[in-house]
């Protein structure tokens, strides 16, 4: 009977996500840390997801995936002050950053006389791609960064098994560190950075 009760479910969820961005600069010439810096950013992103489950118990084991999406940008314009460094160029520069493969490991439980309501938490991986340009001409490279995810829900369920749901997710990640290419001065700058996100979701998806 419990193996009976176990079933697959697969779906795709809409999801409006709200990213903020947070951090400092460390000058390479002066090794000064600059204040700190925020960027917020609210993208509509489509998931798809799978996961497996018991419906007596109401515990599942599932995996969320996000192709790519943009974290944000920030530009600003400054004259050259720095004078005892040549390789120092004036201009714009534009900060911004995409979290690609975004993937969620999660571990829901469901509640309630027709388990309609769940909670959920998980661990997430996803890989920063810088994409900025700046006057300088230096470049920052990418990196992995992780972070817990923590949500609930309510959901119902169709004679048919289909599933629909309506969440809210909230994931803090790890703090992260890029230091940019080194230039003709053999200095760099380094950034220090750390991300969150809040995300409104609805899902459809299928138990089999």
């Amino acid at each position: 009977a419990s193996v009976a009760n176990a079933e697959f479910r697969i779906g795709i969820s809409g999801s409006m996500v709200m990213f903020d961005a947070s951090g400092t600069e460390t000058l390479k010439s002066s090794s000064n840390k600059t204040s700190s810096g925020d960027v917020g950013d609210t993208v509509f992103i489509p998931t798809v997801w799978a996961e497996y489950g018991h419906e007596d118990s109401g515990w599942s084991i599932g995996i969320d995936y996000v192709d790519a999406t943009e974290l944000g940008n920030k530009s600003k314009t400054r004259p050259d002050t720095d004078v005892d460094d040549s390789s120092d160029t004036s201009g714009t520069n534009k900060a911004s950053a995409d979290l690609d493969s975004h993937t969620t490991f999660y571990l829901s439980k469901a509640f309630g006389g027709n388990q309609n309501f769940y909670v959920k938490a998980g661990w997430a991986q996803a890989d920063i791609i810088t994409t900025e340009s700046l006057a300088t001409g230096t470049s920052y490279g990418d990196a992995t960064v992780d972070g817990v995810a923590l949500g609930l829900g309510f959901q119902g369920r169709s004679e048919n098994n289909f599933i629909f749901r309506i969440e809210y997710l909230y994931t803090d990640y790890d703090s992260i560190s890029l230091t940019g290419a080194a230039d003709a001065d053999s200095v760099s700058n380094k950034v220090d950075a750390s991300v969150d996100s809040s995300t409104y979701k609805i899902s459809i998806g299928k138990a089999f």
